[in-house]
């Protein structure tokens, strides 16, 4: 224990869950075939930044809306078509962003074990369209991203009372571009965002406390 009149400060980077990673794709033979999931975590130490203020006012509709446009850029600078927006997919990834974020699970599953195509069909989806000969995608390819809305948080404390804490809070550039760039960067994810077979997605984004969860729905 520390003494009463004893001051320090304590540096903590943003939790582990904000570089959780989990991929979906949603193409069917006329069965059902397990999702694939793929779970990244790290750490990284940094200084102490400058940029702690007041938590700045960002909305999920504005990071919805940059990244839809950064993914669009990668597939761009790839020589692929941009995707459509979507507002039925828009629409089941904010239900499974929100459900995230309620219910505290980070999953393509939800707490009714349904995966993307389940979800899909709930929300009146009944699209399908042929991949190649023998293949009918049925259901929407996914992936899913979580977050936080600050880089890292500086507790003060004196003794064992916390006096302070500043938070070095992201800028929703940094948001949007760290949830594109985190799935370009795991292979699966990016398979998922340059695949000529998609032409349309919706993005869903849920801002729940320090949090963000983000799905992205394609077909």
């Amino acid at each position: 224990m520390h003494p009463p009149n004893y001051l320090y400060v304590r540096i903590s980077n943003a939790p582990r869950r904000s570089l959780y990673l989990h991929t979906y794709s949603g193409i069917k033979i006329m069965k059902r075939i397990l999702s694939m999931l793929i779970f990244c975590l790290g750490v990284a130490h940094y200084p102490v930044a400058a940029n702690t203020g007041a938590q700045p006012e960002i909305t999920a509709d504005e990071l919805e809306r940059q990244i839809h446009q950064l993914i669009n850029r990668e597939r761009q600078n790839h020589g692929l078509s941009q995707l459509d927006k979507d507002e039925l997919l828009a629409a089941i990834a904010r239900k499974h962003s929100r459900d995230m974020a309620n219910y505290h699970f980070f999953s393509h599953t939800n707490l009714q074990g349904e995966g993307p195509v389940e979800r899909a069909k709930n929300h009146g989806w009944d699209r399908k369209k042929q991949a190649d000969a023998n293949t009918w995608a049925i259901g929407p390819g996914e992936n899913i991203f979580m977050t936080h809305l600050y880089d890292k948080v500086v507790t003060i404390k004196e003794g064992d009372v916390t006096v302070k804490k500043e938070y070095a809070w992201k800028t929703p550039e940094e948001i949007a571009q760290s949830t594109v760039q985190g799935w370009m960067d795991s292979p699966p994810h990016r398979k998922n965002i340059l695949s000529p077979k998609y032409d349309q997605q919706g993005i869903g984004v849920t801002i729940s406390g320090h949090e963000i969860y983000v799905t992205e729905d394609m077909f």
